[in-house]
């Protein structure tokens, strides 16, 4: 059973290859990086739907002038620390000048954090 809405799970970006299914350790951290990788001042952190719309906004979004990283988390507990630090090294992003948020749809029911 899932509890979560059907936007996640109808949405276009949600899809993956078949042949993911089939692989014995499924990735469950995603990053993208919008406008200059090599000044990266903001890691926007969340999970599920809110990082579709974040996206779509940062899409549309032609003056960036400075880089800014989603990264959708969707295995939350335990949060997997050590494989977001690994992620963000070989991505060659400099976490130490960025900036780290959690963005999430509900703020008042506090979510995951």
């Amino acid at each position: 059973i899932i509890a979560a809405p059907k936007v996640g799970l109808k949405h276009p970006k949600a899809v993956s290859a078949s042949k993911i299914l089939t692989l014995v350790q499924v990735q469950t951290y995603y990053i993208r990086v919008f406008g200059d990788k090599e000044n990266i001042q903001t890691i926007i952190f969340c999970s599920g739907k809110v990082s579709f719309d974040i996206e779509d906004r940062l899409d549309k979004m032609t003056d960036l002038s400075s880089g800014v990283t989603v990264l959708r988390v969707e295995e939350i507990a335990p949060f997997p620390v050590n494989d977001i630090r690994q992620l963000i090294q070989d991505s060659g992003i400099d976490a130490s000048k960025a900036k780290a948020v959690w963005v999430q749809e509900e703020t008042n029911n506090q979510g995951a954090f």
